[in-house]
């Protein structure tokens, strides 16, 4: 029983042991570049820490930048097991935002117990049908889901800049941000660290989270996701439908993102903002890329990209090094990442060292009137 109780332990630290090699090899890289440019690496350090984590205003500003990242990051992950690479998250965040937004605007004088639930229904539901596209295009017509979602991210942001420059524009507005009227306070996401941007949207992202490491590891319908991501033709002959669950893992996709997009309306900018997201998505991406996309080990690199993003602004402001020197830092780490070198992998020699130890045992099985032959 304690083994069994320990088994989300075990694969959190499974998910987190090779990112955190990876993140010590990008601080060492981006210690040396400090260096290079005659600044000291402990003193950006430092800032960095101060600027992520000093102040109750840095902490809450750091969970506030990880709760979307943890909806795109999962929306990437969950696709991604059910052999969808699914690059159009930040369009799906964006179309889940504005009708979220609408919903919130819209349908006002409703209880908050029935528009909360409904707006974040609405931004869900708007993720996973702008996701089921491109679904619908890589199972029908066999079209690359990579180029179809990467190209449906612009019409998305195409679309909701109209929207909101011309029929949803709130009126005496002028300059480059752009937003629609505020949504109703029934339909705001209620703080947990009042008066920060810290709202019950991340409770809800870890709960998610929870969710799918559990579905995809602990059901039937995660068992047949895994295995159609693996081997889609064993998948068939074993008698389950590939197009069924690819595009069910894309809608579901398109939903978490959806989730995240209504997280931000109802609990940062109250309202459609455009441009609204600045690459939420993508950044996404980068969340599930660290860990492996593990869905445990995603709300700490979540964590992890946020202090990195809210740090950068404080080191930059005390120490005159360039915030884009995180952009490069982030970079660098998933670069260690993607090299896979800390994977349990067996290394080339180690596969020869191997193979040799096994020589005597082969010509003990072979019989002794053969060996000279």
């Amino acid at each position: 029983m304690l083994e069994a109780r320990s088994w989300p332990l075990r694969n959190i630290g499974t998910a987190l042991r090779g990112p955190l090699i990876a993140i010590l090899l990008g601080f060492l890289a981006a210690a040396v570049l400090i260096l290079l440019i005659g600044k000291d690496p402990l003193e950006a350090a430092g800032a960095l820490w101060r600027g992520a984590f000093g102040t109750p205003n840095n902490m809450a500003g750091t969970l506030a930048l990880a709760t979307p990242l943890i909806f795109s990051a999962l929306a990437f992950a969950v696709a991604f097991r059910g052999s969808m690479f699914n690059a159009g998250v930040e369009g799906q965040l964006i179309i889940g935002a504005f009708l979220s937004a609408y919903v919130g605007f819209t349908f006002d004088g409703l209880p908050a117990i029935v528009h909360l639930p409904l707006m974040l229904a609405a931004g869900a539901l708007g993720g996973a049908l702008w996701a089921l596209l491109p679904a619908i295009w890589r199972v029908g017509l066999g079209a690359n889901e990579i180029v179809t979602t990467l190209m449906m991210n612009f019409i998305a942001i195409a679309l909701t800049d109209y929207l909101v420059l011309y029929p949803f524009r709130l009126p005496g507005q002028s300059g480059s941000a752009i937003r629609t009227e505020s949504i109703s306070p029934s339909a705001d996401l209620p703080s947990l660290w009042p008066p920060y941007n810290v709202t019950i949207a991340l409770p809800l992202g870890i709960l998610c989270v929870v969710i799918a490491w559990y579905v995809l590891r602990r059901s039937v319908v995660g068992y047949e996701v895994r295995m159609v991501g693996s081997a889609p033709r064993f998948a068939k002959t074993a008698g389950i439908p590939p197009g069924r669950h690819m595009v069910g893992v894309m809608m579901v996709s398109g939903a978490l993102a959806g989730l995240g997009g209504a997280a931000q309306v109802g609990g940062v900018f109250n309202a459609f903002v455009s441009p609204f997201a600045t690459g939420l998505g993508f950044n996404g991406v980068l969340v599930a890329l660290l860990v492996g996309n593990a869905p445990l080990g995603i709300p700490f690199a979540a964590v992890f990209i946020g202090a990195l993003q809210s740090g950068a602004i404080g080191m930059e402001l005390t120490t005159s090094i360039s915030r884009y020197l995180v952009a490069a830092l982030t970079a660098t780490i998933i670069i260690f990442v993607s090299a896979r070198q800390f994977s349990g992998r067996r290394l080339p020699w180690q596969t020869v060292a191997r193979v040799r130890s096994r020589q005597p045992q082969v010509e003990a099985e072979v019989p002794a009137d053969r060996r000279d032959t």
